[in-house]
């Protein structure tokens, strides 16, 4: 079975674009101030409810995540 040529393509992108992107944005959290300290303040919030899991799901390379 031969995939539509839109499929391949949108393979291709996910396969290449993700480090792209995970390189672009390293660094993009030390340039915002505010995005760190709100990140923070969802933390603190979350360690007062007891903790738990928090999910970033499909949120680019995932720096939030090792942010917090």
């Amino acid at each position: 079975m031969t995939e539509p040529s839109y499929v391949t393509n949108v393979r291709a992108t996910y396969d290449t674009v993700p480090a792209d992107c995970a390189e672009l944005l390293r660094t993009e959290l030390a340039r915002k101030p505010l995005h760190r300290a709100m990140l923070g303040a969802f933390a603190e919030l979350m360690r007062g409810e007891g903790g738990g899991p928090v999910a970033d799901i499909a949120c680019g390379p995932g720096r939030v995540t090792a942010y917090l």
